[in-house]
C-alpha cells in the first residue's frame, strides 16, 4: 500500500528541499512501522522571542487504527523535522 502524505505550511512556504527531506524522514518511519497508511505534516513558522522556537513540526501519522502525533520547536524546519523522526 503507498504511502498517502500530505505536507503544509502555515505562515512559511514549503520548498523542494524541505519536501524532499519530509518524504525521506517518513520512508525510514514506514521501514520500521509497517502499515502506515497516511502521514500529515504541518510546518508553521510562529512568532516568538526566542528564535530557537519559531518553527513548528507536527506530524499525524495514521498506523492502522491507531493515530500518532507527534510535535517539536525548533530554528528551522530540518532540525524540527529531525527532532521527530
Amino acid at each position: 500500500m503507498e504511502l498517502e502524505l500530505h505536507i503544509y505550511g502555515r505562515n512559511l512556504g514549503i520548498d523542494d528541499k524541505t519536501r524532499e527531506h519530509v518524504e525521506s524522514k517518513l520512508d525510514q518511519i514506514d521501514r520500521h512501522r509497517p502499515g502506515l497508511s497516511n502521514a500529515t505534516v504541518e510546518l508553521a513558522y510562529e512568532a516568538t522571542r526566542s528564535q530557537n522556537y519559531r518553527i513548528v513540526a507536527q506530524v499525524t501519522l495514521h498506523v492502522g487504527r491507531t493515530l500518532l502525533r507527534a510535535q517539536q520547536r525548533a530554528a528551522n524546519t530540518t532540525s524540527a523535522i529531525n527532532s521527530i523522526a
